[in-house]
């Protein structure tokens, strides 16, 4: 738990000292990015602490143990579930890793940078406004 902790402190006080490097930030659009380069550095360091974080966690979360044993047949499986739709994000994701480095650490690492990745995005995205 000490580890959370830490993270919020750290991604808390990356966001405060953007929001001192560029004081205007209140002011602009929600969803976008600062201008002033070192803004933009602190807040995209905050997203990469918590990236970190979620790809070393381990053993964290229900179904952790699960996508762990069942690494070895989301890898083997992916061309043929493929025709059938069947979960094809998480087995191509696990038949790239085996390719690189066949390992089910390093899957779990990959899919927590990957969805982490994509949800930061997607809150920024929602947040710009429509045009």
């Amino acid at each position: 738990m000490t580890a959370y902790w830490v993270t919020i402190a750290l991604v808390g006080y990356l966001m405060w000292m953007a929001k001192l490097s560029e004081p205007a930030m209140n002011e602009r659009q929600m969803g976008t990015l600062p201008t002033k380069p070192l803004a933009r550095i602190l807040v995209l360091s905050a997203a990469l602490v918590l990236m970190i974080v979620a790809a070393l966690r381990w053993k964290v979360g229900t179904d952790y143990g699960q996508y762990v044993i069942n690494y070895d047949s989301y890898k083997l499986s992916f061309f043929s579930d493929l025709r059938t739709f069947n979960e094809p994000g998480i087995r191509g994701i696990a038949w790239l890793v085996s390719q690189v480095a066949d390992n089910s650490t390093v899957f779990m690492a990959a899919v927590s940078l990957f969805t982490l990745r994509l949800m930061l995005f997607t809150i920024l995205a929602t947040a710009l406004p429509s045009r």
